[in-house]
């Protein structure tokens, strides 16, 4: 959650959505950890903020400025900075959440993950971010 206010309360409703209807497990076993360059937004919300400083997101964009290499950069982050066998819930800032989650983490484990909806495979062309990462891919020998 960094950049502009809209998507910090973007991530702020997120958080509320989940306090909502979080059961006692899930108060009591889940840690939020939000990476932001504005932690003092999210003071009040009983999260972990780790600092994104807008020179560490630029870094993290990379060389051709893509905006969702950041994502990818945080994940490996926070798995540098966590035990191995830590089990992980990543949720976007727009994700709102109708019931408890404890059944997700019931789910996830070694070699298991789930996915909210399948974006589509590259070549598919459903999506104008997929189609950029195919072209990408056909353009470039990763042998």
């Amino acid at each position: 959650a960094y950049g502009s206010a809209d998507i910090l309360n973007e991530c702020r409703f997120s958080l509320l959505s989940l306090a909502l209807v979080a059961s006692e497990w899930t108060k009591a076993n889940v840690e939020k950890v939000v990476y932001t360059d504005q932690p003092d937004y999210f003071s009040l919300y009983g999260v972990q903020t780790m600092e994104l400083p807008p020179a560490k997101v630029k870094e993290w964009r990379g060389n051709i400025d893509f905006v969702h290499r950041v994502k990818i950069k945080m994940l490996d982050d926070f798995f540098a900075k966590n035990p191995s066998d830590t089990t992980v819930l990543y949720v976007d800032t727009d994700t709102y959440f109708l019931q408890d989650i404890k059944s997700l983490f019931d789910q996830i484990g070694p070699h298991t993950f789930l996915m909210h909806t399948p974006e589509g495979t590259l070549h598919s062309g459903k999506n104008l971010i997929l189609k950029k990462i195919h072209r990408f891919l056909k353009k470039h020998d990763f042998g």
